[in-house]
């Protein structure tokens, strides 16, 4: 027999995931619709290079540089703390 605490964790745990899962479901949704309303072609520009593309495509690809650019920038500021840090 479990404890009600162990229940109340059960519980608890179930939650979370629950939640997890309706903004996962949502975001999903969201996306698909974001794709569907955006599917026309669009010319793009960038230095020498010249491509058709879709415009959800294009924003997907500039969000995830984008994304990278401050995962990259945030390693970066970490370590010059972490080195000052070292120093003192």
């Amino acid at each position: 027999m479990s404890s009600p605490k162990n229940e109340v964790d059960r519980i608890d745990e179930t939650a979370d995931w629950n939640w997890k899962a309706i903004g996962a479901a949502i975001a999903g949704l969201l996306a698909v619709i974001f794709i569907l309303q955006n599917t026309e072609k669009h010319s793009i520009r960038f230095l020498f290079f010249e491509w058709t593309a879709g415009t959800w495509f294009a924003l997907l690809v500039t969000f995830l540089l984008g994304m990278l650019v401050g995962w990259l920038l945030t390693r970066f500021v970490r370590s010059r703390k972490d080195r000052a840090a070292e120093g003192n």
